[in-house]
């Protein structure tokens, strides 16, 4: 992953300075990405993705190439962890130009308590839950959903 970060970094012209202030992150940190030392959140992920104007998927060796594939089915997808955490996360999304969501797969271990994190972007997130229940916090509210609930923000 870090290899891919510097290659596409150094393909637009960026000091590790500029991409982390675009993505908003140390320029230590993404020394230590890069030389494959450290590996970035999820969030982080998204960040750095949409600094270097890619997928997050693009960072992913999945072993698959989808090009311009409309349908990705079950025996494609690809589990992966991040950070050595025990959530496990699966694209979803195809690489279809100018989409607009990215479809993200969060398998989370019951009793599992993750960071609080805040997009770095004005975007959407939407979460619906197969089954167990989750805790959401949104600003200074708490959602709790279960199965089949569904909540769309900003």
């Amino acid at each position: 992953m870090g290899a891919k970060i510097r290659s596409r970094r150094r393909q637009l012209g960026l000091t590790l300075r500029e991409l982390g202030r675009r993505a908003g992150l140390s320029a230590a940190f993404l020394s230590l990405v890069e030389r494959g030392h450290a590996k970035p959140a999820l969030s982080s992920l998204i960040s750095l993705a949409q600094a270097l104007e890619v997928s997050p998927e693009f960072f992913l060796s999945t072993g698959l190439s989808h090009g311009k594939e409309l349908v990705r089915r079950s025996s494609e997808i690809i589990y992966f962890h991040l950070d050595g955490l025990p959530v496990r996360y699966a694209f979803l999304s195809c690489e279809i130009p100018d989409r607009k969501l990215d479809v993200v797969l969060v398998e989370i271990p019951p009793g599992y308590t993750s960071e609080v994190w805040q997009h770095p972007y004005l975007g959407e997130e939407f979460i619906y839950v197969l089954s167990g229940k989750i805790k959401v916090l949104l600003g200074s509210r708490t959602f709790c959903l279960g199965p089949g609930r569904v909540k769309i923000y900003v």
